[in-house]
């Protein structure tokens, strides 16, 4: 594992950045398929995210990448489940409020 600054990576989390950015503003009525949609999106922006600073084995990315996914699907799940309500605004939007 090596970092380095990759710039066509980092040219594709910054598109998928805004797509997400898109989608948590503008999708709320498209119901399971936004929270789906950007679950999906947040996972493979991680992983551009990671690919833009580190350069190491696509395995290595990708796991890295759907671990974060799944820490932030469980967060959900513990919120919702222990009836934790995050009252600022900017990270419901970025974590989420729903686990899928």
């Amino acid at each position: 594992m090596i970092l380095r600054f990759d710039r066509t990576s980092f040219t594709v989390a910054v598109f998928l950045l805004f797509v997400l950015v898109l989608l948590a503003t503008f999708g709320a009525q498209l119901g399971w398929i936004r929270s789906w949609a950007g679950d999906v999106l947040a996972t493979i922006w991680l992983y551009f995210v990671f690919k833009s600073v580190i350069e190491a084995r696509l395995a290595y990315l990708v796991f890295l990448a759907f671990g974060f996914g799944v820490a932030i699907e469980l967060a959900q799940y513990l919120t919702v489940y222990f009836n934790i309500a995050i009252s600022n605004r900017l990270l419901r939007i970025v974590f989420g409020a729903t686990p899928d």
